[in-house]
């Protein structure tokens, strides 16, 4: 009997295993399947096809099984493979529906809400309103739903410019604010770890969605930008953390604008509007006939009338003010504003043009011959419109005004090729432009054109008179472009005829007082620059002097008016501390020469002496012996202060001794009066005691 051996059974054992293995192999059919699966993912990534609204992803994603193949990396696109099919599945589905390939449970969940925000973008770009002021509101509204839902997941309200561990600036809130508005494949274009001016960024500029686009544009530019600064709810470049909100809602705190066109930007350029508290209209109101766009934290839009007041627009804006412009917004109509009068109706009531015209609310001054106290001269004219004045037109009355002058005057703009012959064109426009008083938007139209040749032909002269021309018929906030004219005046000093400089350095030295006034320090810096020039070119070192020693006091200001910035400004008005109201105080009275406007915070300080003497001249006593101890608490009061405001405070109690000396009896009081008169002239030879004013004080600097 031979011994049995296993080796036949392992071979036949062998055989039928790998006989096993062939069968299941995929079918024909089955392979077919597959590569049809593969086919149509192959095609879908390959079709152009309107992508998918989804949320943003999430930070992290959980890992995938390992029975399935694993994630590629982020720089290789994903190949889908071929699968075989789960048992009982259907061998053709629908080409929109996700294929075998890619798991439906691995696949982003498309939020609804997302997706019908931006259906309706895009039904709003192709079937706009016919109202453009609208238009910007609904577009605005969108902006407003999505940037509250991103406050909302992020915690924070974000700030207008982001930079990187290198200090480079990165892509802004507009960009991050893609997924939300539903453009969640736009956003995947950008190279968000990337500065906003990177090649691939820039390249994006042309693909803005249509919500960012205000209703006259077309181009890449947008005038939908953020309100930042120090005392806003959005910060210059760090987000602002819900919890700092306070007692404020979210639907009382201002973040997005409407600006103006000359502060357009491309959307993708991280560029906002930095809110300026002591000119809140600033870049604001000129595109929609004084009213201002405005979306707060809680995505609502409102309309901001022109009657409200610079201060309750900067307590608007303010972060630790309590104004809810709901109450403004919702009451004000176009027709007739609360707190108007009817009987008085504006220069272009009546007028079927005036619906299309547009005013700017902020203050103004006019082009005079005043200096300004801080140089030398007399107050400048209080800010206010002007009477009488029309509101600027149209601009598209506008431009088809400046379409019929260039034809009228076809000959003479083809023939302006020479810095002579724009300049002969700018002075035949200007004086052209005073036979059309009926017409005030061709009169309009055809100032601008000559302010705009003037420029060209390098005449700051000519400019000069075109602007002045249009001052005096149209009302507006007319410090701006007096600066750009200024500024264009420098560049071409040498072409202004010696017997004009006089009048640029002396407007200079007006729009340097406004600026002070509103507290831009930056213009300020700019306008002493700009003023030295002309005292130079005119030899006036006298100016030159002046500007020297006037630079140093501004310093000072300047110092105080931060302290009050970035400490006291955003707390609830009048419930300053005693340390604010002393800041303020003393920045008003000291810095600005506005006692009225500050004695009141100087009562409730600190500093006790000041106090005591703000709380008695509040009263605005009559009687000599009264006045006599006001003046005596201010000269008393000068302790730990700086030497220039030192001499104000002195000259403060100077005042008040001038108007009690002659009604004291001759007694050893009315001697101890004299005295410091005396003291004060000698110690000041060079300074005026200005008599004091009833109600405004308005006492030389």
């Amino acid at each position: 009997m031979k011994p049995f051996s296993p080796r036949p059974y392992f071979f036949l054992l062998l055989i039928l295993a790998l006989l096993h293995g062939g069968c299941s192999c995929s079918s024909d059919a089955q392979q077919r399947m597959n590569r049809m699966a593969f086919s149509r993912a192959s095609d879908d990534d390959e079709e152009e096809t309107t992508p998918p609204v989804q949320t943003p992803p999430p930070a992290k994603t959980a890992a995938a099984p390992a029975a399935k193949p694993p994630v590629p990396p982020a720089n290789q696109p994903a190949t889908p493979a071929p699968t075989n099919p789960a048992p009982g599945a259907t061998p053709a589905k629908p080409a929109a529906e996700t294929p075998e390939a890619m798991p439906a449970e691995n696949a982003p969940v498309v939020n609804p809400k997302y997706a019908e925000r931006r259906e309706k973008i895009e039904r709003l770009a192709k079937n706009p309103p016919a109202d453009k002021g609208e238009e910007a509101r609904a577009k605005l509204e969108l902006i407003g739903a999505a940037l509250s839902d991103m406050i909302s997941d992020k915690g924070e309200i974000p700030a207008a410019v982001r930079k990187d561990s290198r200090g480079n600036t990165l892509l802004g809130w507009r960009i991050d604010l893609l997924p939300y508005l539903g453009y969640q494949d736009l956003y995947d274009q950008f190279a968000v770890d990337k500065p906003w001016n990177d090649k691939q960024n820039l390249a994006m500029a042309s693909k803005i969605p249509p919500v960012y686009q205000s209703p006259e544009r077309s181009d890449e530019a947008t005038n939908f930008l953020m309100a930042f600064g120090p005392t806003c709810a959005a910060r210059a470049s760090s987000p602002t953390g819900l919890d700092a909100v306070g007692r404020r809602s979210l639907s009382t705190i201002p973040l997005i604008v409407e600006a103006d066109d000359p502060m357009s930007v491309s959307w993708v350029k991280p560029f906002d509007l930095e809110f300026n508290p002591a000119a809140p209209r600033e870049g604001l109101g000129q595109l929609r006939g004084g009213y201002v766009y405005v979306v707060t934290a809680d995505g609502k839009a409102h309309k901001v009338p022109p009657t409200i007041t610079p201060t309750e627009m900067t307590d608007f804006f303010v972060l630790g003010n309590g104004l809810d412009v709901r109450r403004f917004a919702e009451a004000a109509t176009p027709a007739t504003p609360a707190g108007t009068v009817a009987s008085n109706p504006s220069p272009a009531a009546g007028n079927p043009l005036a619906a299309n015209m547009t005013a700017s609310a902020a203050p103004r001054t006019n082009i005079n011959d005043n200096l300004g106290p801080a140089l030398g001269g007399q107050s400048p004219v209080g800010s206010g419109q002007g009477v009488g004045k029309l509101p600027i037109p149209d601009p598209k009355l506008t431009e088809d005004a400046e379409m019929r002058i260039r034809e009228i005057f076809a000959d003479e703009f083809r023939s302006a090729d020479s810095d002579q012959r724009r300049a002969e064109l700018a002075k035949t426009l200007v004086d052209s432009a005073k036979k059309l008083g009926d017409d005030p938007i061709q009169q309009f139209a055809m100032l601008s054109l000559a302010y705009q040749m003037a420029q060209k032909g390098k005449t700051p002269a000519i400019a000069k008179d075109a602007f002045e021309q249009i001052d005096r018929q149209f009302e507006f906030d007319t410090v701006n472009q007096q600066l750009q004219l200024l500024r264009f005046a420098t560049e071409n000093v040498a072409r202004i005829p010696h017997e004009r400089k006089e009048e640029f350095k002396k407007l200079a030295i007006q729009i340097w007082q406004v600026s002070y006034d509103r507290n831009n320090f930056k213009a300020v810096d700019e306008l002493f620059g700009i003023i030295e020039t002309f005292a130079r070119s005119q030899n006036d070192a006298a100016m030159v002097q002046r500007i020297a020693s006037l630079k140093e006091e501004i310093a000072d200001s300047r110092k105080v008016y931060g302290e009050i910035e970035s400490q006291f400004l955003s707390l609830d008005r009048p419930s300053f501390n005693p340390e604010g109201n002393l800041l303020v105080g003393r920045y008003l009275c000291l810095h600005h020469n506005q006692w009225q406007e500050g004695l009141p915070f100087l009562a409730k300080s600190s500093n006790q002496k000041l106090k005591d003497a703000a709380l008695l001249e509040l009263e605005a006593p009559v009687d000599p012996k009264l006045q006599a101890e006001i003046g005596d608490l201010w000269w008393d009061a000068t302790a730990g202060f700086a030497p220039g405001e030192k001499r104000r405070i002195q000259r403060r109690a100077a005042q008040w001794y001038q108007a009690a000396i002659a009604g004291l009896p001759n007694t050893i009081e009315r001697i101890k009066v004299q005295r410091n008169l005396d003291e004060f002239k000698k110690l000041y030879p060079n300074e005026k005691i200005p008599p004091l004013v009833a109600t405004t004080d308005t006492a030389s600097r």
